[in-house]
This record gives C-alpha cells, structure tokens and sequence, in this order.
C-alpha cells in the first residue's frame, strides 16, 4: 500500500507530486500531514478526550455503584480505537501526547471521590457529565468537517456519547 503523503505540507513535491504525474493531475493529490490539517487535528484531540475519559471512568469505578464504569470504559475505548482508524484513514499520525492530562483527570475524580460520599457522588456525577459534553461538543464539530466517508462512524460515536450524558443526567 502507497500513502500518500509527504512530511513538509502541501506543496506538490515528493510522493503526492508523483502520484499526481503518475495520474495525470496534480490538484487531487495535495500532501496532508498531521500538522497542517484541522480535521486531523481535531481528530487527535477527541482522541486525547477519549483516552481521559477511560482514565475517568476508571478512577470512578471503586467508588461509584451507580454507574456501569466497565462499560464505559469499553465503549471509550471502543471509540479511541474508531478515531485512531479515522486519523490513519485521513493520513494522518496518531497523536497520544496525554500522560498528563490522564494523571490530572485520575487525580481529579479520585479527589472527588475522596469527598463525603454523597457530595463526592453529585460532584462525579458531574464531572463526567462535563466531560462527555466536552466530547459530545468535539463529535459535532468532527461532523462539521468530516469528509463522507467518515460521517457515519462519527455521528454513531456523537449518539453514544449522548447516551451517556443522558443516563449520567438520570442519576
């Protein structure tokens, strides 16, 4: 498999310059990288989001009975997993620069587990509700921009992600 892709943006040298004499065209072949390109760049940040909210889900799971944890942390992995595909799919690199912001999320949620257990119940309980709005907010905008191919799989995360903002609001 050839990707085409170069590593110094968009210009119309190396393998995309190739590929568009090879096929006759040059403007269909423009080079993306990771870098230059919103789309891919949100992409890894909903990415980033997905990760923190498995690391959530996990620091919440002792002490929190009302929730399912185990299966939120599946279905979070489930779609970390979808992005990464998206990311690959589109030419881009998949980024994973999260190690703090998955410390400070896991110190944060064990924090407010560490409160009286039913003001630590109602400040989890809304901590993961901000959270999955920050992802559910990340979905809309993918669906903004993304290219047709990938709308559906997106659209299918955005629904499951209000879902859970829908059963976290029920508590």
């Amino acid at each position: 498999m050839i990707i085409l892709q170069t590593a110094g943006g968009d210009d119309a040298s190396g393998v995309a310059g190739f590929a568009g004499s090879l096929f006759g065209t040059d403007a269909g072949f423009q080079a993306t990288t990771f870098r230059s390109n919103d789309y891919i760049h949100r992409l890894n940040r909903t990415l980033q989001t997905e990760l923190r909210a498995v690391c959530a889900y996990q620091a919440v799971r002792p002490g929190v009975k009302a929730i399912d944890c185990d299966h939120a942390v599946e279905e979070h992995q489930y779609s970390a997993r979808q992005i990464v595909r998206l990311v690959v799919a589109n030419r881009g690199i998949p980024e994973d620069h999260a190690p703090l912001t998955t410390s400070l999320t896991t110190t944060v949620f064990r924090l407010c587990g560490a409160l009286p257990t039913s003001m630590g119940q109602v400040a989890t309980i809304s901590a993961l509700v901000t959270l999955e709005k920050s992802l559910f907010d990340s979905y809309s905008k993918l669906l903004d921009q993304a290219p047709p191919a990938d709308a559906e799989l997106l659209d299918l995360l955005a629904k499951r992600t209000g879902r859970r903002i829908e059963g976290l609001r029920g508590l």
